[in-house]
């Protein structure tokens, strides 16, 4: 009945088909800060971002954990630690995310949803990612990507959420329901991809965490029926592991550019503290080789996190919300979760 074939060949546009932009390098001294911003460790970094940069697999633990639950720890903890994943206990089985790799997939798509009732070739006017986990540089080509006002249909947006400190949780109120008013001007400005941000903070506007700030804009999208018209993606500090990758897929981003991962990644190769194994010695070829085993291991991760669900793509697991929050209060969840 239509030109299928016509339209997916005309239509989508690969991320790795877009201007390449120049790389941004930031210094050890902002790095530093921004950690402690984001509350890394030195654990964090040597346990678990290291080894990811290193084998792009994420790094094997024992099962159990001593840990207090996020409510009951007396340290302050991220808010992806008070959610938890949960796993298939009925009658659809987990996937073996290894064995059964031919039927899962982390393809996706971001931009704009046309109707799935009257398909046109707008349908597919989208941009494909190979994975959810985007590095700088690729983040960089979205942010960018009608500069030259080639794609008016895919046009982005970035806005920011950062709320002043000093007026604590009822500032921070304010600020995401400011991003939310942003988000619905934007798209209503013809934005078809809003990237969240929480970079440019500073002593005195602290960001937003991020998981926070992207369940917040999806579900005010959602009650404003404007939930299809945008992409999500995520510029996220205070993301690192895999459950945290997972969670914000879970609640609706399109794909997450961890962007201080990878520049802490870049700042330990220069200060020598990561070895990349068969190292030449030439920092530029080993931090790309360290930034795509980050996002093969981060990708890789998702799609163990999926499996436990028995769910095969990336696209039936955005949004989906598969998980039990333990310490948080009611009306919060209810509002933004």
């Amino acid at each position: 009945e239509f030109p299928y074939q016509q339209w997916l060949d005309e239509g989508p546009t690969k991320l790795s088909d877009l201007p390449d932009r120049p790389h941004v390098h930031m210094s050890h001294d902002r790095v530093l800060i921004r950690q402690q911003i984001f509350g890394y460790s030195t654990e964090e970094l040597n346990i678990l971002i290291s080894p990811m940069a290193q084998t792009g697999g994420e790094a094997l633990g024992s099962m159990g954990t001593d840990t207090p639950i996020a409510v009951l720890s007396s340290r302050p903890r991220l808010l992806f630690d008070y959610f938890s994943q949960l796993f298939a206990q009925v009658t659809n089985p987990p996937l073996d995310a290894i064995r059964e790799e031919v039927v899962t997939s982390l393809r996706s798509m971001v931009g704009p949803e046309a109707d799935l009732l009257n398909p046109g070739a707008e349908s597919c006017r989208q941009i494909t990612l190979t994975q959810p986990i985007l590095d700088n540089d690729e983040l960089s080509k979205l942010v960018h990507i009608n500069d030259d006002g080639s794609r008016p249909d895919l046009r982005s947006v970035v806005v920011h959420g950062l709320y002043p400190v000093k007026k604590g949780g009822k500032g921070l109120r304010k600020a995401i329901e400011a991003v939310q008013r942003q988000v619905s001007a934007a798209i209503d400005g013809g934005a078809r991809i809003i990237v969240l941000s929480d970079r440019e903070s500073n002593e005195k506007l602290a960001p937003i965490p991020s998981l926070l700030l992207t369940a917040a804009v999806h579900h005010h999208l959602v009650r404003e029926r404007t939930r299809t018209k945008v992409g999500l993606v995520i510029e996220a500090g205070d993301a690192r592991e895999v459950h945290h990758m997972a969670m914000l897929v879970g609640f609706g981003a399109a794909a997450i550019n961890p962007y201080m991962a990878f520049e802490s990644i870049e700042d330990m190769l220069e200060r020598g503290a990561l070895q990349m194994p068969g190292s030449t010695g030439d920092h530029a070829a080993d931090f790309k080789k360290a930034v795509y085993n980050y996002n093969k291991a981060a990708g890789k991760g998702v799609l163990k996190v999926m499996s436990k669900m028995g769910i095969s793509t990336i696209a039936s697991y955005r949004g989906a919300q598969l998980f039990q929050v333990v310490g948080l209060a009611q009306e919060l969840v209810d509002e933004y979760f």
